[in-house]
Formats: structure tokens, sequence, C-alpha cells
């Protein structure tokens, strides 16, 4: 039996290397495709896995390319070979044209997995500075000391501007005396840039893994056999390539952007998907309605045909909250060839996710929106927009539990949604995907 050829691929510092540096130290059933590099090797780092060559020549590699200014090759007989062996073959890369044409090469014996982190600039210097050996020049550490006294000195006179002054200074001389500084700004460009060509690569990529708790390696570990030892890929597929109408399915938990993304969607596509009501067993808030919502008060009574129920937040700290969709009007939908949008967090309702899979199964097409936010920020958003500190607290452990819920269930997801810094990202990323649905036209 063939082995199958995965291909991970994420930004720099995403831990795409971490990954298949553990799965080589655990599992024999897995090797990594032998790839070449201009880039020289990390002294001392075991999870490097390039071996060094002066030069690309490409009439030597069947695939090249290029990233941060060294150049890449691998040779596809040395892959067939380990494949042909039924080892499973691992191969990590920046550079999604790699990806585009590894896919075209092997077709369903590949399976490609993007991976994303919640980097940024202080944590990408964080992993620079473990990587390398770091103590400043004499005259450097002399210029910090002057420094570090003379803001002291303007913060205790409130001299503000000489603060302002005198930070610029001493970020500039860090940033000139830390090694590889201007390698750290181009890897945040390149971040950025692997992001935006991501959104436009639209279906490139199979599974996404969520390196969310950056120091819980197990967490991608387990994302990866989850999808190695399914068998969805299939039902992915013939969704995908599936004509009639669906029922798109967002999943997050609160403060995720649920509300942005479904108001943005009135205007993208205001007639081509409609969105689902829902409604719910609490007190009204100030955006009901704009994402389907109907709250009916706690002690509300749900219309007949809302039989879809289920309940959310309950946690030790909170009762919890109960919903209801309407099988009726989902239908009515289908039958006249609309397709619906319903919100509602799947990966903390085991109950709903049964009912919907039993109902619909081929037309649901299952959304994780993601947001990678400051922990602080999230606490803060909670305990401003819950009524009581119960709640808040209930719903901060949701968020984590939703993460973990979607590292079980990552083979049942069928996209995630990524909400940044930058809204118009989401509303990118969805566009595209509405358009590969064939709900929007360019």
């Amino acid at each position: 039996m063939k082995g199958i050829f995965y291909i991970i691929c994420g930004s720099s510092a995403s831990g795409k290397t971490t990954l298949v540096s553990r799965i080589l130290s655990k599992d024999s059933n897995f090797v990594k495709a032998t790839k070449y590099s201009t880039r020289k090797n990390r002294p001392g780092d075991i999870a490097d896995d390039i071996i060094h060559v002066d030069k690309i020549n490409p009439g030597e590699f069947d695939l090249c390319w290029a990233a941060m200014e060294n150049h890449y090759g691998i040779k596809f007989a040395e892959i067939n070979n380990l494949l042909e062996k039924g080892k499973n073959v691992l191969l990590s890369t920046t550079n999604l044209r790699a990806v585009s044409r590894i896919k075209s090469q092997y077709n369903d014996q590949v399976t490609s997995l993007s991976i994303f982190s919640p980097i940024d600039q202080s944590k990408l210097y964080e992993v620079v500075a473990d990587r390398t050996d770091y103590e400043p020049k004499e005259d450097i550490k002399k210029q910090f000391s002057i420094l570090f006294s003379m803001l002291n000195a303007a913060s205790e006179l409130k001299r503000w501007r000489d603060v302002y002054s005198k930070t610029r200074e001493l970020l500039e001389i860090w940033q000139k005396s830390i090694p590889d500084a201007q390698g750290v700004e181009q890897r945040i460009r390149k971040i950025r840039d692997f992001y935006i060509k991501f959104i436009e690569s639209g279906n490139e990529f199979d599974y996404t893994i969520l390196n969310y708790r950056m120091n819980h390696i197990e967490d991608m570990i387990n994302q990866f056999y989850v999808i190695h030892n399914s068998n969805s890929k299939d039902l992915k597929v013939y969704k995908y390539k599936h004509s009639g109408p669906k029922i798109f399915v967002v999943a997050s938990s609160s403060g995720g952007g649920k509300r942005l993304l479904v108001e943005n969607l009135s205007i993208i596509a205001p007639n081509e998907i409609e969105i689902s009501p829902k409604w719910g067993k609490r007190d009204t808030k100030p955006n009901d309605g704009k994402d389907g919502m109907i709250a009916i008060g706690k002690k509300g009574s749900f219309p007949n045909h809302a039989d879809i129920k289920y309940l959310m937040h309950k946690s030790k700290y909170y009762e919890g909250t109960e919903y209801a969709f309407s099988s009726k009007e989902i239908d009515k939908r289908l039958q006249a060839g609309k397709h619906q949008l319903l919100v509602a967090n799947v990966l903390q309702s085991e109950n709903l996710w049964h009912q919907l899979i039993k109902m619909y199964k081929e037309k649901l097409v299952i959304l994780y929106l993601f947001r990678f936010e400051d922990q602080e920020l999230m606490r803060t958003y909670q305990y401003s927009n819950c009524k009581t500190e119960e709640e808040a607290t209930s719903r901060l452990e949701e968020i984590k539990q939703t993460y973990l819920s979607y590292a079980k269930h990552i083979d049942k997801v069928d996209h995630v949604i990524f909400n940044t810094d930058f809204p118009d990202d989401m509303y990118d990323q969805v566009l595209k995907l509405f358009e590969q649905y064939g709900l929007v036209r360019n």
C-alpha cells in the first residue's frame, strides 16, 4: 500500500517545522521529504529539515522555489521511492506555488495542510532569540545604559517629547544591534503576504491546522492525526463540486466576529444567500437581528415549527441558553434553490451537530470563524458585553473549548475563516469561498 504525501504550508514561525519534527520523532511510518536549500543549516536545531547545497540548479530538481533570499528544490523520484515503500512523506514549505505544483503532480495521493499561529513581531523576535546567542557589543551596552538613564529622567520630569525621542533612538539602536533584525522585519511582511496569498488561493488546502496555543505542541499533533486517520476528504471534495443549494453553518465562539460577517454578507451577496432565523431564550441585546437572532426572553416559548433545539454556554459558572432553528424553514429555502447561512456554534454542541448531519449531511458546509485575539482584549470584550461575571467567565471558557473542539473535529470542518486585525480579510475570504461554491461571480 502506497504512503500519503503531506505538504504542510505556513508562514515563518507558524510551527510547521516543529510539527514535522515531532511527528518524525514519534512515528516511524513517517519520513521527511529530502529538501535541498542554499540556506545554511541552523547549528543545534534538530527541527531543521534541509540539506544544504551551494546552488540549486533547476535541471537537477523537479520543483524549485525561493524564500527569504534562499533557494529550495525537491526531486520527485526520491519522494516516489518513499511512497512506493509505504512511507508517509512530510514536506514543509512557505511557498503556495509549490503546493499547487505538488497537488497537480500527485493528485489524490497528496493532502495539503495550511498551518497558522498567532505570531506577531514580539513573538517572532523571541523565536529568533531562541535560535541565536545574543550579547551586544560593549559600545552598544554603553549606549543602552545612557539612553535608559535619559528615559528614566525624562519620564520623572514628565518631558514626554524627550521620552518619545529617546524611545525611538533606543529602538533604532536595538534593531541595528540584534541579530537578523532586518530578517525579522522581512518575516513580518512575509507573514502578512502569506495570509493574503492564502485568501487568493481559495480551496488550495484540504485542511487548516491551528497552532493557537503556541506552547501546546500536542494541539497540532492531535489535529494532524485526526486528519491522518480520517476518510473525510472525499466528502469535502464532493460537497465542493456538487451543485445545488448549500447550508453554510458558521461556528464561532462569542466575540469571534459573527455579527460583522453576517452584516457584510448582506452587502456582498444580498440575493444569493439568506440568513436563517435563530430563536434564543435570553434577553435582547443591541445587535440582535443582524445575525438572525430573535431573543424571546429567558421564560419565552419557541414557535411550534422551531424543532432543531440545542443548549449553549452551559458551565459550572452559568446555566446556559437554549436556542432553536426551524427545519421547516430550512427545507423551504432548499426547495426554492436558496443558499442559506446558519449562525450556530456546532463545535460546542454535539446535539446540534448530529441533528444537522442527520438531516442535511452533503448540503452542509461547516465554517469555523476563528479570531486570533490577544487574551486580555478578549477578556475585556466579554466582561463588557455580558450582564454578569459568571456569564463572561463561561464565554471565555467557551472560546477555549471551541478551539479544542475544532482540534478534535478538524476533519469535519470544511473551511476556516480568519478574523484578523484587518476586517476586510474576513470578507475577502468569504467572498472568495462563495465564488468557488458558485454563489457569487466576479
